[in-house]
């Protein structure tokens, strides 16, 4: 009995353990799953830093951004806007997101559902400088004040780097004119789309048009998200572009004027087409000159990327295609490696475009004031629809007849002024009686009584 009995306490022993713990499993899987579901961003966020999303080739080093020399050789304005750069970097800097979740629903997914392609567009100019220019004069004054102010060097003045005029305009929203001689760039409203897509490339080209090359470069490329409008794409970290001049612009060279950049094309012209593609699943991006793939530009590059526009030098046009129509890139055609993957319609349609342009022309918009409005017959009214009315007023009113001539004709006005009506005498009743019977169309007869037959 006393074996039994031992036997039996072993076994409940086993049994507490084993439900203590599965129950410290069942704690730890419920805490797991609540953290996933209320903390998932907090949790995705820290694995988005730049050793998991940014290639080797682009990752930042304060390193790159001291260099005297290069620093001098830049002209007043482009010096400043370089200081103002790196105040935007300290203030603004990039937003990395992984983008390896390619069976997520988002808004940006289900805005180009519904919208296609005319949900994409280039961001019209905003002001960034001044904003900047005043952060870093406070800055600076601080420290001037924590100091003596005779060993201070003379402030510089960042208003001098602010556009005198806007550089650029966005015309159908993917047409971008640059104005300006000074470095600037557009950048597109919602990143590469990657997610919910048959094939996980995607593509784009940008045409030159009103290009001088002599005097104007154009870079084309792909950023994140926060970007200086005052530089062009490839100088800010975390970017890559493609140059006019035939360079190819990384990031890890920051200076406008460092001539060690490498060559991949040769002097683009007026006319000429760059395309950049990226393909989401190794995070390559690749160049394309004239419908000619040239190079893969970067590797591992795997975060929420932009395409961006830039210009330096003199006003030109660019138009980009995003996949509205067809590519010069012909493998982009045959793939469908535009941005809506040839859905460009969408579920719902683009909204209406009130376009100044199109005000302007339409010419019943032009002459709205002049033509008078137009109701319909069964407008409401106070007292219910007209037509109601209507045949409330012929049921009840008078009989369906027209009204009296109150006034007629010159010849059978008769005077108002009368007071007494016109009495007829006795002689000219007797006339008319005799008249009746010789009337033409009575016969002759002066049969007294009515006309038979």
């Amino acid at each position: 009995m006393s074996g039994s009995s031992g036997l039996g306490q072993a076994e409940l022993t086993y049994l507490i353990v084993f439900c203590t713990l599965v129950s410290l499993m069942l704690v730890c899987a419920l805490v797991t799953l609540i953290y996933y579901l209320f903390f998932r961003d907090s949790l995705l966020g820290a694995h988005d830093d730049e050793n998991n999303v940014i290639c080797d080739v682009l990752k930042y080093n304060p390193a790159n951004y001291r260099n005297q020399a290069l620093f001098q050789s830049l002209n007043k304005v482009d010096r400043l806007r370089f200081v103002l750069a790196r105040r935007f970097f300290e203030e603004k800097p990039p937003i990395l997101r992984f983008n390896n979740t390619p069976g997520e629903i988002d808004t940006t997914y289900l805005l180009i559902r519904d919208r296609g392609i005319s949900s994409f567009y280039f961001e019209t100019y905003y002001d960034q400088l001044s904003e900047l220019s005043q952060s870093l004069c406070d800055s600076e004054a601080e420290e001037a004040s924590e100091t003596t102010a005779l060993l201070q060097p003379k402030r510089p003045d960042y208003t001098q780097a602010q556009f005198k005029k806007v550089p650029y305009y966005v015309e159908d929203l993917t047409d971008i004119s640059f104005s300006g001689s000074e470095q600037s760039s557009a950048i597109l409203n919602l990143p590469v789309p990657i997610r919910n897509r048959k094939n996980d490339t995607v593509y784009f080209e940008a045409k030159l048009y009103d290009f001088d090359h002599r005097r104007c470069m154009v870079s084309v490329g792909l950023c994140t998200k926060p970007y200086p409008n005052f530089l062009l794409p490839g100088l800010h970290p975390y970017s890559v572009a493609v140059q006019t001049d035939g360079c190819l612009r990384l990031s890890n060279r920051p200076f406008p004027n460092d001539p060690d950049l490498p060559v991949i094309l040769p002097q683009l012209l007026e006319g000429d087409v760059i395309g950049i593609g990226y393909k989401a699943s190794n995070g390559n991006v690749y160049v394309t000159h004239n419908g000619k793939k040239i190079i893969e530009a970067v590797q591992n590059l795997k975060t929420e990327l932009y395409p961006c526009i830039g210009a330096v030098g003199g006003p030109c046009t660019v138009s980009v295609n995003l996949g509205q129509i067809g590519f010069v890139f012909i493998e982009a055609n045959v793939k469908k490696l535009g941005f809506c993957e040839s859905q460009n319609e969408g579920t719902i349609g683009a909204p209406p475009l009130y376009s100044p342009k199109l005000i302007k022309n339409d010419i019943l918009l032009e002459q709205g004031e002049q033509l008078p409005p137009e109701y319909p017959s069964d407008e409401e009214t106070f007292f219910g629809p007209k037509p109601y009315l209507e045949k409330s007023k012929k049921r009840v009113g008078t009989p369906e007849s027209d009204p009296p001539p109150y006034l007629g004709d010159n010849s059978e006005k008769k005077s108002l002024d009368d007071d007494q009506p016109s009495v007829m005498d006795p002689t000219e009743y007797e006339r008319r009686i005799d008249n009746i019977g010789t009337s033409p169309a009575l016969g002759t007869s002066k049969t007294a009584g009515p006309f038979i037959g």
